[in-house]
């Protein structure tokens, strides 16, 4: 059974602290407690009990005026175990929600650093990122658009 939770300092500490196998696929073991510390977002999936996936969302950045406006996706990342059954893309529909509702709909864009990994390269072109016209280093997805997200890229099936 799967159980997604918006994580506390607490539970970050707990993973921390479980030497879950998840651990090995984050950029450092204390990860979702450095984010969380910065004022992110951190959703930690369970998969029978044990941490099987993490999304990080920075914080959110100060209305400043500008369009468009987008926010920053840190991280998506799912033990290799629990890969290719659609996980990923659950929590990315997470993200996208967290962002519309945080920032009251006034967010365009989900940003977020391009993958070096081929098989990260090919998750973010399947949830519809694209390279952003003014920045190589960054991926984009358009939130006004996130079919992509919750029926693989393919038209809604009743559409």
């Amino acid at each position: 059974m799967l159980k997604i939770r918006k994580i506390q300092p607490a539970d970050a500490q707990a993973l921390t602290a479980s030497g879950a196998p998840l651990l090995a696929v984050l950029p450092a073991g204390n990860y979702a407690e450095q984010v969380l510390s910065q004022g992110g977002t951190v959703f930690l999936m369970y998969e029978d009990g044990i941490p099987a996936g993490l999304c990080a969302l920075a914080s959110p950045a100060a209305d400043t005026g500008e369009k468009p406006r987008c926010a920053r996706l840190l991280l998506v990342a799912v033990q290799p175990e629990s890969r290719r059954h659609g996980l990923g893309r659950i929590l990315m529909g997470l993200a996208a929600n967290e962002v519309a509702e945080r920032q009251e709909n006034k967010v365009w864009f989900l940003a977020a650093d391009a993958p070096s990994d081929p098989g990260a390269a090919a998750f973010a072109a399947a949830m519809g990122m694209k390279p952003a016209q003014n920045a190589e280093h960054l991926l984009i997805l358009d939130l006004s658009d996130v079919s992509g997200l919750r029926f693989g890229g393919k038209p809604h099936p009743h559409a």
